[in-house]
């Protein structure tokens, strides 16, 4: 999404082909069309539009579009893309908006190191250095005596105090008086950071009043 951006690349007739998993999430993420909206407009640059009807383009022109978007990976995040999801980016096969296409039923996604992982425990994203660091996202922090969340928009890179202190000031409670954590309990402490923790758009951090 971010090299559809960076080219412009956001309606037909499109530059760049996504391989068949990024293609299947990004036709998943679609069908839930408020959500894919509030995405979209929260990168900033308008709506990324997906054409279903590149996948009927000749294979040829698909492959190119696919070759074109790996030398654009390769450019804007300064290392290859990885190989279990982008293949050796010779073909493109068939599938939505000229991306890959599977066989059959639709294969389930999973996370890019392959391993499955627990809310407690997980995996890592698999991001490059820069695009993580570049990369937004949405957190929200839960008050314990209310339940009411309040949402924050920040990078992967950015210290979780950052928030926690505008929370506080919300809330109207000291800063001191209020202790933070994440998956089950586990404290989250002022210094981390979103990458650190390994944190997804949309996870939640609880807080709670320190007795």
């Amino acid at each position: 999404m971010a090299l559809k951006l960076l080219l412009g690349d956001t309606a037909a007739p499109h530059k760049l082909s996504p391989p068949a998993l990024v293609a299947e999430m990004w036709s998943t993420h679609v069908q839930d069309t408020r959500a894919y909206a509030d995405f979209c407009q929260a990168l900033g640059r308008g709506f990324v539009h997906m054409d279903p009807a590149a996948a009927g383009d000749a294979k040829e022109a698909r492959d190119a579009r696919l070759v074109r978007a790996r030398a654009m990976y390769t450019h804007g995040f300064g290392c290859a893309p990885p190989m279990q999801i982008w293949g050796d980016g010779t073909s493109a096969g068939g599938g939505g908006n000229g991306g890959g296409g599977g066989s059959g039923g639709r294969r389930p996604l999973q996370r890019i190191d392959g391993s499955g992982g627990s809310r407690g425990a997980r995996p890592g994203l698999g991001l490059p250095a820069a695009a993580a660091a570049a990369a937004t996202l949405t957190l929200g922090v839960r008050r314990a005596e209310t339940g009411e969340i309040t949402y924050f928009k920040l990078r992967h890179t950015t210290p979780l105090g950052r928030v926690f202190d505008v929370f506080a000031a919300r809330a109207g409670v000291a800063r001191a008086a209020l202790a933070f954590s994440a998956f089950g309990g586990r404290p989250v402490g002022a210094a981390a950071a979103p990458a650190d923790l390994e944190l997804s758009d949309g996870d939640v951090i609880e807080s709670h009043l320190v007795v």
